[in-house]
C-alpha cells in the first residue's frame, strides 16, 4: 500500500527526542469528536469525547532497544480511532493492524475514496509532517486539517476545520 504525503501537505520537521516527551491530540475548532477510541495493548480501550479545545496526551517512551512507542493510562498505545471503530479516520502506531511492528512510522488513514494513508510521525528519524488533510472529514464531519508543531516538551497534533 503506497503512502501519500502529497497534495496540500507540507514537508517534514524535526523534533528532539530528549526534549519532546509528550504527544498531545487536540481538537482545535473541529466538530465534537464522540467515541474516540484509544486502543491499548493488553488493556481495555479507552473511549473519549473531544469537544472543541479539549485534548488528551500520550507519553513518548524509549524502549531498551532504542525504539520509541507511546503510553496512555499505563498501557502501550496501538491506535487512536477517531470514528468509534469505523473504517478510516485512524492514527495507527507501529505493531498494530496494517502497520507492522518493524515499522517506525505512525500513520493516519483518512478513509477517503482515494485511500490516502499519511506517514505523520517518523519515530526513528524524529520527524513529523507539518500538516495533512482529511478531505472527507473526521467521523462524518466536514473536511479537516491536521497540523503538528512542537510546543515546549510536547508535539501537538491539532484538528481543525479545513
Amino acid at each position: 500500500m503506497s503512502l501519500d504525503n502529497s497534495s496540500d501537505n507540507s514537508p517534514w520537521s524535526s523534533y528532539d527526542p530528549n526534549t519532546v516527551i509528550y504527544y498531545k491530540i487536540l481538537n482545535g475548532n473541529y466538530n465534537t469528536l464522540n467515541n474516540v477510541k484509544v486502543r491499548l495493548e493488553g488493556a481495555s480501550d479507552k473511549t473519549l469525547v473531544l469537544e472543541k479545545g479539549q485534548s488528551f496526551v500520550l507519553n513518548f517512551v524509549k524502549a531498551s532497544d532504542g525504539s520509541y512507542y507511546f503510553k496512555y493510562s499505563g498501557a502501550k498505545v496501538q491506535q487512536v480511532d477517531f470514528n468509534d471503530g469505523g473504517s478510516g479516520d485512524d492514527l495507527t502506531f507501529p505493531g498494530y493492524s496494517s502497520n507492522p511492528s518493524s515499522s517506525t512510522v505512525v500513520t493516519y488513514n483518512s478513509g477517503d475514496i482515494l485511500g490516502n494513508i499519511y506517514d505523520v510521525l517518523q519515530l526513528r528519524t524524529h520527524e513529523y509532517i507539518n500538516k495533512f488533510d482529511d478531505v472527507d472529514g473526521v467521523d462524518g464531519g466536514p473536511a479537516a486539517k491536521f497540523t503538528q508543531s512542537v510546543q515546549g516538551n510536547t508535539l501537538v497534533l491539532q484538528i481543525d476545520y479545513k
